[in-house]
């Protein structure tokens, strides 16, 4: 019921060049898809739900999970991972979202 398509690849590849590597694609970028395909991103309880879970891959791609990590930059990784995904999905109720949760505006 997604109806948002155009932002659906964005998600991840905006996780995939803003991470470092500790979990690899081919060409060595750190990467994991996070799919949205069953939410409603024009819904508030949707985009929140993005939110979610482009936040809990973001903390697995930086090795923040599964337990607080001692990788250094490892929480501004995942806190740039998922404000790049956000601004590159170009999604207002997902923008929206993290504005509320973070009081700011996703980074260009």
């Amino acid at each position: 019921m997604n109806r948002a398509m155009p932002g659906l690849a964005l998600l991840a590849v905006s996780l995939v060049l803003m991470t470092p590597a500790h979990a690899h694609a081919a060409d060595g970028a750190a990467a994991l898809q996070v799919k949205i395909a069953d939410l409603d991103a024009t819904s508030p309880a949707g985009a929140k739900e993005i939110l979610r879970r482009l936040q809990s891959a973001a903390a697995q791609v930086c090795g923040l999970t599964p337990r607080p990590s001692t990788v250094p930059g490892a929480e501004e990784c995942a806190s740039r991972a998922v404000g790049q995904a956000v601004y590159s999905a170009n999604l207002p109720r997902l923008t929206s979202a993290y504005v509320n949760q973070t009081g700011r505006l996703p980074p260009h």
